[in-house]
């Protein structure tokens, strides 16, 4: 991934947090939800494009509505295509 270094350490910071949970005896797949709000949540506040693999970065076809959707579904958003 093309991040600054600053926003690459934050992302690594939530995941070995969870790691370390995961390590102490807390592996629960509340936990691996929990993971993936936080990382949803870290990507919005840094301003980090998701987009899945393969998806072209801009331009607006179906494979990036699809990414934007999951990512609104993860950060506890409203799916695009929800009704």
């Amino acid at each position: 991934m093309d991040l600054p270094e600053v926003q690459k350490l934050t992302l690594m910071q939530t995941v070995s947090a969870g790691h370390m949970r995961v390590v102490d005896g807390v592996g629960t797949l509340l936990q691996m939800e929990g993971l993936c709000a936080k990382l949803a949540t870290d990507a919005r506040e840094l301003k980090v494009v998701l987009a899945a693999p393969g998806a072209k970065a801009a331009g607006g076809g179906a494979s990036s509505t699809a990414a934007g959707g999951a990512a609104a579904a993860a950060s506890g958003g409203a799916a695009a295509g929800k009704a």
